[in-house]
């Protein structure tokens, strides 16, 4: 299915998470690059990124906790 994502970004809120990694994984399957937020799993973060990398499409994790302002501004 072509959902017309190539050259796309997509934000994957709570990327690490069961629902957020397969999220992320079919966003880059459609070729939309992905960034996925994650709040205190940065080894899980980066292990996801590197999945969806070895498919040749960009992926960044970043850092997000919604109840911290600052943090959604750094986001």
């Amino acid at each position: 299915m072509d959902l017309g994502l190539t050259g796309r970004v997509v934000l994957v809120t709570g990327g690490t998470g069961v629902v957020g990694s397969a999220a992320a994984a079919a966003f880059a399957r459609e070729g939309a690059c992905v960034a996925i937020t994650y709040h205190d799993a940065e080894p899980r973060a980066a292990e996801i990124c590197r999945a969806i990398e070895e498919t040749e499409v960009e992926a960044m994790a970043v850092r997000l906790d919604l109840a911290d302002p600052s943090s959604v501004e750094a986001a």
